[in-house]
């Protein structure tokens, strides 16, 4: 039984490595996106006030400026609904945060008492299971390993 326990809380260990892995892929996404998203939206801000500032001003008839930036404004708040910026970085968020809390689940395992490892261990495993079932998290190597990984 207590070979049985340490090789629980090895186990553990292992998952909080790959977990800790996988946190900062995510948090990496998260920068990613959000990088992305501001352009976007300072653009979609900035050009049509800027626009409606020509309209305003004396410009020639012939000045291109405020349609110009009507487009491009236009362009950039159709472009970041169009890729779902904001729903990716709220799923970014989540995911990483529920990652997080595992990975802390995990880590207290190394602490319980030898009798409720087990219990901990197993609660760990479902909270995880749910995330991956819940959260079209698993990539396509992931996926792959983890095929050949069962089928083996």
């Amino acid at each position: 039984m207590p070979a049985d326990i340490e090789r629980y809380r090895q186990f553990a260990a292992s998952r909080v490595e790959q977990l800790e892995h996988e946190d900062r892929s995510l948090r990496r996404w998260l920068i990613m996106v959000r990088i992305g998203s501001w352009p976007l939206q300072i653009i979609s801000i900035v050009f049509p006030v800027a626009a409606g500032s020509f309209s305003l001003a004396d410009l020639p008839a012939d000045s291109a400026l405020v349609p110009m930036f009507s487009f491009i404004g236009a362009a950039a708040v159709a472009l970041h609904r169009g890729l779902n910026c904001d729903a990716y970085q709220s799923a970014y968020k989540r995911t990483t945060q529920a990652v997080r809390s595992i990975i802390e689940d995990y880590e207290c395992i190394s602490a319980v008492a030898d009798e409720k490892v087990a219990d901990a261990l197993k609660k760990a495993e479902a909270r995880l299971h749910e995330l991956r079932a819940t959260s079209n998290d698993v990539p396509p190597r992931r996926r792959k390993a983890l095929a050949t990984a069962t089928a083996a």
